[in-house]
Order: C-alpha cells, then structure tokens, then sequence
C-alpha cells in the first residue's frame, strides 16, 4: 500500500519520481529491520508508525520523507486488510468447492443407501445419505454465492486523509489520487470514507461464520450416524 501510493503520487507530481523509485526498491520484507520495528511498537502502541520509520530509514538520501505522504493510519491499515482478504477468500472459496464437488459426487453415488432420518435427536422415517448429503451440498452453494456476492462491497478502497476529509493533498489532485490509487490496487473507488463504516467487513465476518457452522454440522452430523 506505502508503495503504491508513492508510484501513483509521482505519476501525478504529488511527490518526486526519484521518491517513489527508492520507496519502492525499499519497500520489500528483505531491507526491513523487524527486531527494530517490534521495539518501536512496544515504545509507542501504535500500528502503523513502525512501518513508517523503518520503510523511512531504509530509503537512501532524503526519499523516505515522503514515505506516507498525506495518508494517515487507516488508509493503510483498512486497505492492507482489503488486500489481504483478497488473496485469503480464494484459498478458502477453493477449499469450498472442493468440498462441494464431494458432497455432490457422494450424493449421486449414495442417493439409494438408505439410513435413520432423525428428529429431535431419535429416529425417525428412512432416508437416504445421498439426501443427506444434497443437503450439504446445497448449503456449501449458498455460501459460495454469498462470497461472490460481498466482493463488490468488500474490494473497496480507504484513502481519504486524517479525519477522512483529504485535506493533506492538494485538492485540485486529491480526488485523482483517489481515483488513480484504487486503480492501481484494482479495487473499487469508495463512494465516501468507510473507516467508521464496519458493515461490510462484519458482512464477511458473518458468512465466513456460516462456513464455519455448516462445516460443524456436518461433523456432527458423521458423527451421530457412526454412533447408529
């Protein structure tokens, strides 16, 4: 986020291109002094100063001193998060599909075993795995479909300054920087600042929640049908 917010402020001559080269040839795990940056968290509690002053420290002549320029501690957080929750969702979407395609191959294959139907915890009238297992699958379906359909209010942009109100930048630029950043990370200009705005994180939060409780069902459930 620090780099690409340097390479996008020089193309619109907000800090110099020399600038933005160093803090992007810096701006890599290999020249970060992480013993450092854990004592300074431990001075100063704070999240994003660490990372601030040793990106600057890294950068040869004066360039770090436009390490960060006009941005403040949520633009770089909330939008680490952003990318972050981007690379993640695939690993665990695939892990779902994966998890679907055996639901349904085991549904077709078992879709005349027949097996106790339970209500209340007893026995009650025949059904079949298969069925059961449909049933997870249709779950697992929903919750892919849930997934897909938070991204475009997920995949959002946090660049707006202090307080939200970009006054850092010039104004004339403040708004194309806005605009040029998020096209640099391919994510969505946001429509105002969503700092204090959590609801669509907690959106994500909640299916990953049904994910998690789906999978436990289904536990559970293999395990009551073992006990028979």
């Amino acid at each position: 986020m620090e780099a690409a917010l340097a390479r996008v402020q020089a193309r619109l001559g907000i800090i110099p291109v020399e600038a933005a080269r160093e803090i992007n040839r810096k701006a890599h795990w290999e020249n970060l002094d992480f013993k450092e940056m854990q004592e300074i968290y431990e001075q100063s509690g704070h999240p994003i100063m660490p990372i601030i002053y040793i990106l600057k420290k890294a950068c040869e002549q004066s360039w770090g001193e436009y390490v960060h320029w006009g941005a403040t501690t949520q633009d770089i957080m909330d939008t680490g998060c952003i990318l972050q929750i981007r690379n993640a969702l695939p690993i665990i979407e695939g892990d779902m599909k994966k998890l679907r395609k055996i639901c349904m191959k085991l549904a077709r294959k078992y879709k005349d075993t027949l097996q106790s139907g339970r209500t209340h915890g007893q026995h009650a009238v025949p059904i079949t795995f298969g069925y059961k297992v449909a049933i997870w699958a249709e779950e697992i379906n929903r919750h892919i479909k849930r997934l897909e359909q938070c991204k475009p209010r997920l995949f959002i942009l946090e660049f707006a300054g202090a307080a939200g109100t970009l006054t850092a930048i010039n104004q004339e630029k403040a708004f194309a920087l806005q605009k040029a950043l998020a096209k640099e990370l391919s994510l969505k200009v946001p429509s105002l600042p969503w700092h204090v705005s959590r609801d669509h994180l907690v959106e994500l939060c909640s299916i990953l929640a049904y994910v998690s409780g789906t999978c436990s069902k289904i536990a559970n459930e293999i395990n009551s049908i073992a006990a028979d």
